[in-house]
């Protein structure tokens, strides 16, 4: 219910009725208005998005390749940060023609709020335990900052612009050192006029047939009003980034004494390394517990495993692993990622046929392998993994589960097709009838499932015969 939606025309004219979260989020009635404009879009922006949103109604290019190629999150006119998703809405008819786009929203502003809190934290942190080793370097560059801006404006046009670039540069490597990313960005916005007026002197120097590297011919810019633009736009910046500092120093006034007294006292500074311990205890408990990251990102460490299994048994796989906006504290779930190898092992191994069999089958030589992320409701979410390969038959499964000793229990002649191929869920199951190098017998399966069940999730597999197999493991958001 904390979902929006606004249905788009060809144009990305808004044509839907607003809703209570349309009017809560944009405090306009957007219907009539182009989506654009109700986003805030700069020129440049707007001519991409209606470009994209033409792509959308032309149908040659398929709607999920389309849906890669927009922003996901945007921040808005009033400050709001959104999350975005569309769907298309087809006409009726045999072919898949778009009739409308429904863009669904979402407010997110207190989710980023806090995460940027927390990366503040985070980085404060790190900023005091590089003081604690380093304090003298670390009022050094305060210094230096500090003269170099004074130096600038009070004659900002006797000042040779390649050495205060080097300067600047120089100093924003070792406050990026410290982790204090609010020079470190001033810094870089004024390094983009000076490159702006550098390389106008080299072009008017080249256009007065000068050499852009002698020293002999400089052009007059007393009289060009663009240089003098330029020169202004930098005063600007460079003024901007003393008034940074300021705050900086003023915010940070008691990290600045605790370096000052460092620096003044010339001794071992037991109580410093003491406090510095403490707040590496801190900075470790920040990172465990509230530093949330993406579902998709551990799912990068099967890729190799995968590509070597495929090619030990002479078979082809592509993985791709979709999209995702479920950010969760990964090191909950340690032991799933660890038991998702056995999955992928099985999938290769078990699934995937041989480069011969798929194309007596029709298949494309090349097997896939999709990794896709989905919220279930507010408290879960299931990651699903599909392969291409040959499926499972229930009845080899059946088969199979009747010859075995510990599974005897089971009534396998009321069982459904989909509650027979659960079975290799079981402990002790295998589906090779002789163990290999690559798959051992009767392990892996089993141990996904104890791990997905010990996180209070579930999971369950779909399979239809020379199609493929679905994984399915259901879990909690855990926080």
């Amino acid at each position: 219910m904390d979902q929006g939606f606004l249905i788009l025309d060809n144009q990305g004219t808004i044509i839907s009725d607003p809703s209570k979260q349309t009017n809560l989020v944009f405090q306009v009635d957007p219907k009539g208005v182009n989506i654009t404009d109700l986003f805030g879009l700069n020129f440049t922006e707007k001519k991409s998005f209606l470009k994209w949103v033409g792509h959308i109604y032309d149908g040659k290019i398929p709607f999920k390749d389309l849906l890669a190629l927009t922003s996901k999150v945007i921040t808005i006119t009033t400050g709001k940060v959104i999350s975005l998703d569309y769907k298309p809405i087809y006409k009726h008819s045999g072919k898949k023609i778009v009739d409308k786009v429904i863009c669904i929203f979402k407010d997110i502003t207190s989710e980023k709020n806090a995460q940027k809190k927390i990366e503040y934290a985070n980085e404060k942190s790190d900023m005091i335990l590089k003081l604690i080793e380093t304090p003298i370097e670390f009022l050094d560059i305060l210094d230096e900052l500090r003269d170099l801006i004074h130096t600038f404006l009070q004659s900002p046009k006797a000042n040779p612009y390649e050495e205060i670039f080097r300067n600047f540069h120089t100093l924003k490597a070792r406050f990026s050192n410290f982790k204090v990313s609010q020079i470190v960005k001033r810094i870089h916005e004024l390094e983009e006029d000076l490159f702006s007026i550098m390389n106008y002197d080299i072009k008017k120097s080249e256009e007065g047939g000068g050499d852009k590297n002698s020293k002999l011919f400089k052009p007059d810019h007393e009289h060009d009003e663009k240089y003098q633009t330029l020169v202004k736009n930098l005063e600007f910046k460079v003024y901007n980034l003393g008034e940074t500092l300021k705050l900086f120093m003023k915010e940070n006034r008691q990290v600045i004494e605790m370096a000052q007294s460092c620096y003044n006292s010339g001794e071992e500074f037991e109580e410093l390394h003491i406090a510095r311990d403490e707040l590496l205890k801190f900075n470790d408990m920040i990172l465990k517990k509230f530093i949330l990251k993406n579902i998709k990102e551990p799912f990068g460490q099967y890729l190799r495993p995968i590509e070597e299994l495929s090619k030990a048994q002479d078979k082809s796989v592509k993985v791709t692993i979709g999209e995702s906006d479920i950010h969760l504290s990964l090191d909950r779930y340690k032991d799933f990622f660890s038991a998702l190898h056995h999955v992928f092992r099985n999938a290769v191994d078990h699934g995937i046929e041989d480069k011969s069999e798929r194309i007596d089958q029709n298949k494309k030589e090349e097997a896939t392998i999709e990794i896709a992320f989905k919220r279930k409701g507010l408290l879960f979410f299931q990651v699903a993994i599909k392969d291409d390969g040959r499926g499972i038959d229930p009845l080899k499964i059946r088969e199979i589960a009747r010859k075995k000793e510990n599974l005897k229990h089971l009534k396998f002649n009321k069982m459904t097709p989909e509650e027979l191929i659960q079975i290799i869920f079981e402990p002790g199951f295998s589906s090779k009838e002789e163990a290999t190098n690559i798959s051992g017998r009767g392990i892996g399966m089993d141990a996904v499932k104890k791990c997905i069940k010990d996180l209070e999730g579930k999971v369950w597999v779909e399979s239809e015969v020379g199609e493929g197999t679905l994984f399915v493991a259901e879990l909690p958001i855990l926080k």
